[in-house]
């Protein structure tokens, strides 16, 4: 009974947040972190939880933003832009810059293939995806859901960091420079449907875009973090969302809107902020908790290696009506 409501609660949140976010795609109005925190206390409120989605989204929310402002500070540094670099770095792995390839390969003149649409879509998820998963998680255990968040908090500033001391210029703006030959501008083409229509209040207005944050990508970064808690919490079931990635890799670049080396990049810092929080992850449950065991079904509760010359400690299964992500799942928690 309890796998069967966790299962509804999943299939309920992935299909309320994709027609949602279709509906402010249509109405020109691309979902934001304020936008998706309104969407998500909607659901919230038919869960009947909204003071729990409130104290755990609001700290969030308010760090997205805030990164989301502070970014905009870095072009008025006035701080060299690196290029060079970044251009050297793609000729040195493929022999000639990879976008041409692609382009050369999928660049239809005179009509927009199917795939632009993707890759567009695609890009403009960046926000979107990962704080839908948020929501997924929040929805079935709030215990991972504030797991991941943080982790997705720490990659992002990460980012911010990097941007901050190493401003990297994209391959349009290269391109548009005169620095490297024309490219197709793929998105010139795609992007004005996705933005266009009258669109909803946002805080978004009065913050200023970093153009010159390529390197590391976030856009790569971000759905490999993604599918790196989702194969800890969910198993094997998590290599669907592989070719997702894939997708959002391929399509960055097609589009000129990184360099393969920032691809390369952002997946190295997702895998290092999954890497360094699972272990601090492990080393407070160790210390806190010990091992669990039980839960809903379908739900894999992550484990945590014993370290060498550790003894590991013999402890009987906890019941699974002793398991956060039981309670969660059965509505008890909060």
């Amino acid at each position: 009974m309890h796998a069967l409501r966790g299962r509804y609660l999943t299939a309920l949140t992935v299909a309320y947040f994709a027609v949602t976010s279709a509906l402010m795609a249509l109405a020109g109005s691309w979902p934001t972190p304020d936008k998706v925190a309104i969407v998500g206390l909607l659901l919230a409120l038919l869960l009947a939880k909204p003071l729990a989605f409130a104290k755990d989204w609001v700290p969030f929310v308010f760090l997205f933003l805030a990164y989301e402002y502070l970014r905009g500070l870095v072009p008025a540094l006035g701080w060299a832009v690196h290029v060079d670099v970044l251009i050297q770095a793609d000729r040195l792995m493929f022999g000639r810059l990879p976008m041409y390839i692609l382009q050369d390969l999928l660049w239809v003149p005179g009509r927009i293939p199917f795939y632009d649409w993707i890759f567009t879509l695609t890009y403009l998820l960046h926000f979107t995806l990962p704080l839908g998963f948020g929501l997924l998680l929040w929805v079935r255990d709030r215990t991972q859901f504030r797991r991941f968040m943080v982790g997705l908090v720490i990659l992002s500033f990460a980012g911010f960091l990097t941007y901050l001391f190493y401003p990297a210029m994209p391959p349009w703006m290269a391109a548009g420079k005169g620095l490297i030959p024309p490219v197709h501008d793929v998105m010139a083409r795609t992007l004005d449907p996705f933005l266009s229509g009258p669109g909803l209040p946002t805080l978004y207005f009065i913050m200023s875009p970093n153009l010159v944050a390529a390197m590391p990508s976030l856009h790569a970064a971000y759905p490999m973090l993604v599918y790196l808690y989702a194969l800890r919490f969910f198993g094997r079931k998590a290599h669907f969302f592989l070719p997702y990635v894939v997708i959002v890799w391929v399509g960055v670049v097609y589009t000129n809107n990184h360099w393969v080396i920032d691809v390369v990049a952002g997946a190295v810092y997702a895998l290092a902020v999954f890497a360094v929080m699972e272990s601090l992850w492990c080393r407070r449950q160790a210390g806190l908790e010990g091992p669990w065991s039980g839960g809903p079904r379908g739900w894999v509760e992550p484990s945590c290696p014993v370290s060498p010359g550790q003894a590991a400690v013999d402890v009987p299964p906890l019941p699974a009506e002793s398991h956060p992500a039981w309670r969660s799942a059965a509505g008890r928690d909060g």
